[in-house]
């Protein structure tokens, strides 16, 4: 039976898992093992760590878009407590009241089964962020990370462990809300309203021929010419208010929204959250969030080589340690 919510997701299928017990760095990816010896300056670990693993990569001939970190123990803050008495349904929340009180609002957070253990484990938005950063700059994209595969007893299978976390989408991993894969949820949905558009116009368009060939019948039928004028006055009425639906149609299908919708799909990531898209006849308005405005004026030069470079920077503000942002794009005359 196929799982409506993993086609949402990204796919992590050749994702690779990443340990390093303190001298070695493995690499798994499915089977395959590597390994190589690594000495690293604490400060920079990250850093350090993510430029290691593309190298590794690339001598491997390995494609490095997508990698797992297991982490080190201490790393994140992981207990074995008792939420395995809760109920199914109530373990979730009860592990994010506990990593909410660990390190604050920002927590992610994860539980996992170890060894016949109930465990939990969090970390902070901001300790998270410095492996999403590094390896973000190398060109890879972070997408499963926990501590709790390094109760594992080798290091290879530590690595292999949280490869297959990543790909197959399960517990434990910390990243687990970064998963969904935006621009095909946004293409999917504009997908169902132009499906949805398309039968309604062929549903018309279908009526319209109906009540043709029903004028046309008529009018070889009928020899009574009141009869015919009446006909011929319903078919024009049916064929107004066809007209007048088309042109409706006509109106919500615009081919400049609907390439726009595709295009900030296209253009997203996930420093930029997007809170608002509004479309009116004359002007297409995005407003979001962004980490700094770095990030903002990033996204607005995409926006402007993607969609328009007419596109202009209506109002950027910082609200709670992040920025919110007004993208503004005049359609009018442009048509």
């Amino acid at each position: 039976m196929i799982d409506i919510k993993n086609i949402f997701r990204e796919d992590f299928s050749q994702v690779i898992g990443i340990y390093f017990d303190g001298e070695k760095i493995f690499l798994a990816r499915e089977e395959e093992i590597v390994s190589a010896h690594f000495e690293v300056e604490e400060e920079n670990f990250a850093e350090q760590l993510a430029e290691k693993v593309l190298v590794m990569c690339n001598q491997s001939g390995w494609e490095s878009s997508k990698v797992a970190l297991c982490l080190r123990e201490g790393e994140s803050m992981a207990v074995t407590a008792d939420f395995e008495n809760l109920p199914i349904d109530k373990r979730a929340s009860a592990v994010k009241s506990w990593a909410t009180a660990q390190v604050g609002e920002n927590a992610l957070y994860t539980f996992a089964e170890v060894d016949g253990e109930f465990w939990a484990e969090t970390i902070s938005q901001f300790a998270a962020e410095k492996f999403l950063s590094a390896f973000g700059k190398n060109s890879m994209t972070l997408c499963a990370m926990t501590s709790l595969a390094s109760r594992l007893s080798k290091s290879a299978d530590k690595a292999k462990f949280i490869s297959k976390v990543a790909a197959e989408k399960i517990f434990p991993n910390l990243l687990r809300q970064k998963t969904w894969n935006v621009p095909k949820i946004i293409l999917t949905t504009l997908g169902i309203i132009f499906a949805i558009l398309s039968v309604t116009f062929g549903a018309i368009f279908y009526r319209h021929l109906e009540v043709d060939g029903e004028l046309e019948n008529l009018q070889k039928t009928l020899a009574a010419q009141e009869e015919i004028a009446f006909q011929k006055k319903s078919f024009e009425s049916a064929t107004a208010e066809s007209k007048r639906l088309n042109k409706l149609l006509a109106a919500q299908y615009d081919n400049r929204k609907f390439n726009a919708m595709i295009q900030l799909g296209r253009i997203a990531d996930e420093k930029v959250s997007l809170s608002k898209i509004n479309f009116t006849k004359d002007t297409v308005e995005v407003e979001g969030l962004a980490e700094n405005s770095t990030e903002v004026k990033k996204y607005l030069g995409r926006f402007k080589n993607a969609i328009s470079k007419e596109a202009k920077l209506e109002k950027i503000t910082t609200e709670d340690d992040k920025v919110s942002f007004k993208i503004r794009l005049d359609l009018k005359d442009k048509q």
